[in-house]
């Protein structure tokens, strides 16, 4: 619900680009994946939604760890958030990056795939 308030609050307000702190703030349209990938590929995108959330749920239903799922339902809301404003507006929203780098923008939802995605690697090859 963040994520959707913070690209909703965002394309209302947000013009140009503005710096904050270490961040630059924009509103950029994302018709791809993560980084711009497969951007004229609607339908391997939507599959690609879909498919991912039926994995999350399915591993969230088998996994007993009480920290791995917590991950897991963190995940799972980041691509539910990517789902709902690229089939509300036909691409996602990315609105900040770390300034002075060459990082991509990202969104609230991609924060909430990629650290948990760290964090349960690290969880599992660390034992």
């Amino acid at each position: 619900m963040l994520d959707i308030l913070s690209k909703r609050y965002a394309r209302a307000r947000l013009k140009g680009h503005r710096n904050f702190l270490f961040f630059e703030l924009a509103v950029v349209k994302n018709p791809g994946a993560a980084f711009g990938l497969f951007k004229n590929n609607k339908k391997l995108l939507y599959s690609a939604n879909i498919l991912s959330l039926i994995l999350v749920i399915v591993y969230f239903l088998i996994i007993t760890d009480t920290y791995i799922r917590q991950l897991v339902l963190i995940m799972a809301a980041g691509a539910m958030g990517n789902t709902v404003d690229r089939i509300m507006h036909g691409h996602v929203t990315d609105i900040i990056r770390i300034r002075c780098s060459r990082m991509p923008y990202v969104n609230l939802a991609d924060i909430c795939i990629l650290i948990p995605a760290l964090l349960l690697i690290a969880y599992v090859v660390g034992g």
